[in-house]
């Protein structure tokens, strides 16, 4: 009910969560992936806000996905598990129906959310990936420092790897391809 009454959801039984910035409103069906991945939202839009900048979708979806599952580790610091998302991701690498890191990273908003079944498992893939390299953080500072010359986050790849972005693709590749299911 709040879903369709609050948040104009059009069909609410697939919707796990909605996080609304201007409404500063998230609305979780539970305590676990949804409302972390929901949760991760609302931190990075504090985080945009504060630094004046709007960051494409891939990116949002893709940090809010990779928050879904996590478990910590002996010393304290967060360690991403795959989740099924890893496996779709996979599926389309090997298919080779994976979208382009440079074609992904210029997908509209729109775009991006109309093909979310398809998009959202290879951006927490490619975030994973950042994560397990331990080049996350790294990244996300490249990011913001260089946002004013590259929105979209391609040249932050290639600032941190030290290499062209459709390198740093195939390494990506690589490594859903060596992860396993």
């Amino acid at each position: 009910e709040v879903f369709e009454r609050e948040l104009g959801v059009e069909d609410p039984r697939r919707t796990p969560g909605v996080y609304l910035h201007g409404r500063r409103l998230l609305v979780s069906r539970d305590i676990g992936a949804s409302m972390r991945h929901e949760f991760t939202h609302r931190m990075h839009w504090a985080d945009m806000e504060t630094r004046g900048q709007r960051h494409p979708m891939w990116i949002q979806e893709g940090l809010a996905s990779l928050y879904e599952d996590y478990e910590w580790t002996a010393g304290g610091s967060v360690r991403f598990i795959p989740n099924i998302r890893h496996n779709i991701a996979r599926k389309q690498v090997d298919a080779q129906v994976d979208l382009r890191f440079e074609k992904l990273f210029g997908l509209d908003s729109e775009s991006f959310l109309a093909g979310n079944a398809r998009y959202y498992p290879q951006a927490r893939s490619i975030f994973e990936f950042l994560a397990d390299l331990d080049l996350l953080v790294p990244w996300y500072a490249s990011y913001c420092e260089g946002y004013e010359i590259d929105p979209s986050g391609a040249k932050a790849f290639e600032r941190v790897f030290g290499l062209p972005l459709g390198d740093v693709n195939l390494r990506w590749r690589r490594w859903v391809r060596d992860r396993g299911r």
